[in-house]
């Protein structure tokens, strides 16, 4: 009788609870519950199994470069990351108000962790997420525009409720990018929150664009309801800005 019902909590898909059930009936000890107690007891377990689970499906859809977390994070006064600004991240409220972060600096700055750390930070909240070097995804685009098949990115992207954007700048952004992008950030603008990583500083920003009218448009949509986490410059962002002013 007792393995049938473990057997049918299987069945239907509640294997958290299946499992408690089991390591109770093994530990003698805690089998003398009330019946609310157990029930309790058994409901927790199902749904810690369940977040648990969607927390794992979160974070491998999301394609982190880094599996990275909050706690990690250096907020030392030197780096222009408070610890102010993080614990106010780290409350998630900025999605619930779809607001975005740009994080700028140089490389090796930690621009790519922090980022990642929001977006697994994000997932452990329950929020789908993405990250996306921004080369890659333009050459993904491009392959599916001869594929006839691009819609389907861009529909897969809006789905998302975090979108992580990194490496803007690395390379000039030709028409075709410009207007990717546009589509993209402008589904998105009031939306759902999306975080760009760039080398450059904010200013330099308008000169990646080849379209200067969809530049002025992104960059608004973008930065005007952004939290801005402004790492040190060094070596890694002079080199970055020179392939870009010219």
């Amino acid at each position: 009788m007792i393995e049938q019902t473990i057997n049918r909590m299987r069945a239907l898909r509640m294997s958290g609870m299946a499992t408690a059930y089991e390591a109770l009936l093994r530990d003698k000890r805690k089998i003398n519950m009330t019946n609310d107690e157990l029930l309790t007891y058994l409901v927790d377990r199902e749904y810690e199994d369940r977040q648990e689970k969607k927390v794992y499906r979160l974070t491998k859809t999301a394609n982190f470069k880094i599996i990275a977390g909050l706690g990690e994070i250096d907020t030392s006064v030197s780096r222009g990351f408070s610890r102010q600004l993080l614990l106010r991240l780290a409350e998630l409220s900025w999605i619930k108000h779809a607001e975005n972060i740009i994080i700028t600096g140089a490389t090796g700055s930690g621009k790519t962790f922090i980022a990642n750390a929001l977006g697994h930070a994000a997932c452990i909240g329950g929020y789908s997420t993405s990250y996306f070097m921004i080369g890659k995804l333009l050459r993904k685009h491009k392959e599916l525009i001869v594929e006839l098949a691009a819609s389907k990115l861009i529909k897969a992207i809006e789905k998302k409720q975090i979108l992580i954007l990194d490496d803007l700048g690395l390379t000039p952004l030709d028409k075709s990018a410009c207007r990717f992008l546009f589509e993209i950030i402008d589904d998105r603008y009031g939306k759902a929150s999306t975080i760009v990583v760039s080398q450059l500083p904010l200013k330099l920003w308008p000169k990646v664009f080849e379209d200067k009218t969809l530049a002025d448009a992104i960059l608004d949509r973008l930065i005007h309801n952004a939290h801005k986490i402004e790492l040190a410059m060094g070596k890694g962002s002079k080199r970055a800005m020179k392939s870009v002013v010219k």
